[in-house]
């Protein structure tokens, strides 16, 4: 579940973002998206952001404006030439996908960049945006001002600090396309089919449609993450819907009260988020349906439009993450436990220094394995389904071994230099350590040998972490040995 602190930041910088937004709005006598447009980008930046360096956040006042400008004049230039517009918005969302396979740095920028384009496909729900160049301005203001709320709030409630970085998106296999390029290809065609069929078949809600299709393609783990995202923002969406259609007889266009109630929904939204996507789309879809309602579109007279949008947009999402350039999920699974594996290495080498250090193994590690968590929603669903039929090792009990590993890391990691393990032991368990990663890339080699009964401990850490390189083997080889016995055959591990 999502920590108090990370919704308790995201909603003071959302509701000081607001405030501000609101201030300009009538001050300046703005049209309301300006106000709209705030939120959106508030809530997204202040949960993207909040393990963020100063740096990062830096870059996020520097690179937010112009892009917030740029999201305005394409918005603005849709209702005018749908097609340039619409090519121009796939155009620009497929570029932030494939510069994340660059330095961490150029990643985060990216992910920063991708905000006020997908804050532009809420506006439509309020009406025809002015088209003049200065209301532009106004927005690049607005949204200057908002990153700093969100950094100025993230100072003010500090957390546990920066997490290590990591690369950018892997590369795909030998011979292929770069995964970020794949995803970046399915990210715009997904788009551009769905701007189209949004615009013949919903002209005045087209968005709905890009909206679910962004969600459901863009920055996706695999094709069974899309699928699995897919199904989920359908169902999470549809509740939302119907939820706020109901909620929404009870506030008239323009009533202030309404306002509170959307807030508590994306307050609620973002604490559950972290235990299925599925709260968050529904909280999200009924503050979507709340907010047609204020400005005069009641959520239930266009309930099933909603509806049938949300559902050709993940349709789009899915086929095109399937069907174009795909990439297994279990493949993005067997990188970032290769990774993981990586990191661990070197707190086999002996004294690695403190590990409160920001540079240290120990916090590159976490950070690996912290990056296993998006893949768990899709891989365990689909273990649910199969493990009656398919009995065996499944790949998400990988994400699982590689957790236990954590506890071990620390208490190597922290023991004294005296109290280090003999070196014949943390020699042998770096070798499997190594005959693990070359059975994740398939690669031919001495296989995973169990640590020699001289070598084992019990509750030592080199013990546990190897019972845990012991699983790791059997998921991504089926042949390899239990710790300390045979191989699942029968026979027996050569000696040595």
């Amino acid at each position: 579940m999502e920590s108090p602190r990370a919704t308790t930041v995201a909603m003071v910088s959302v509701l000081a973002a607001y405030g501000s937004a609101l201030l300009l709005q009538r001050t300046a006598h703005l049209h309301a998206d300006i106000v709209v447009a705030t939120v959106v980008i508030a809530l997204t930046l202040a949960r993207t952001q909040r393990d963020a360096d100063p740096l990062d956040r830096a870059l996020a006042c520097l690179v937010l404006p112009p892009l917030a400008m740029l999201a305005a004049e394409i918005g603005a230039l849709i209702p005018r030439h749908p097609a340039v517009g619409g090519t121009l918005f796939a155009l620009a969302m497929a570029t932030t996908v494939e510069l994340r396979r660059f330095a961490s740095r150029i990643a985060a920028a990216a992910n920063v960049a991708a905000l006020p384009l997908v804050a532009s496909l809420v506006l439509p729900a309020v009406g025809t945006r002015p088209a003049d160049h200065t209301h532009t301005l106004w927005v690049g203001l607005s949204t200057l001002i908002t990153a700093v709320w969100v950094g100025a709030v993230h100072l003010a409630i500090p957390g546990p600090g920066p997490k290590p970085r990591r690369a950018g998106t892997p590369t795909g296999t030998r011979r292929r396309l770069p995964a970020s390029t794949r995803m970046a290809l399915q990210t715009g065609l997904a788009l551009g089919a769905a701007f189209a069929l949004g615009r013949v078949l919903w002209p005045t809600h087209w968005s709905w449609a890009v909206l679910t299709t962004y969600l459901v393609c863009a920055g996706t783990r695999g094709r069974g993450d899309a699928l699995h995202r897919g199904l989920v923002r359908t169902v999470g969406a549809a509740a939302g819907t119907a939820f706020a259609g109901v909620l929404g007889g009870a506030f008239a266009a323009h009533d202030a009260g309404a306002v509170p109630v959307m807030f508590a929904l994306l307050a609620l939204g973002s604490w559950l988020r972290t235990i299925d996507y599925a709260y968050w789309a529904a909280c999200v879809t009924a503050v979507l349906s709340l907010l047609y309602g204020y400005f005069g579109q009641p959520a239930g007279d266009l309930l099933v439009d909603r509806l049938a949008a949300i559902l050709l947009g993940a349709a789009l999402g899915v086929a095109t993450t399937w069907l174009i350039l795909p990439i297994r999920t279990v493949d993005i699974l067997r990188r970032r436990v290769a990774d993981a594996l990586a990191a661990l290495t070197p707190l086999l080498a002996g004294p690695t220094g403190a590990p409160s250090s920001t540079d240290h193994p120990l916090h590159r590690f976490d950070a690996a394995v912290a990056a296993l968590h998006p893949l768990e929603p899709a891989l365990r669903a689909h273990h649910r389904l199969v493990r009656r039929h398919r009995p065996g090792p499944h790949p998400v009990q990988a994400i699982d071994a590689v957790r236990a590993c954590v506890g071990p890391a620390h208490r190597l990691a922290q023991l004294a230099p005296g109290h280090t393990p003999k070196t014949e032991a943390r020699t042998a368990v770096a070798a499997n350590i190594g005959a693990v990663r070359r059975a994740i890339g398939r690669r031919p080699g001495t296989p995973y040998r169990p640590l020699p009964i001289t070598h084992r401990t019990p509750g030592s850490p080199l013990t546990d972490l190897d019972t845990a390189l012991a699983g790791l083997a059997t998921i991504f080889h089926p042949a390899a040995p239990e710790p300390g016995g045979e191989y699942r055959d029968g026979s027996k591990p050569a000696p040595g």
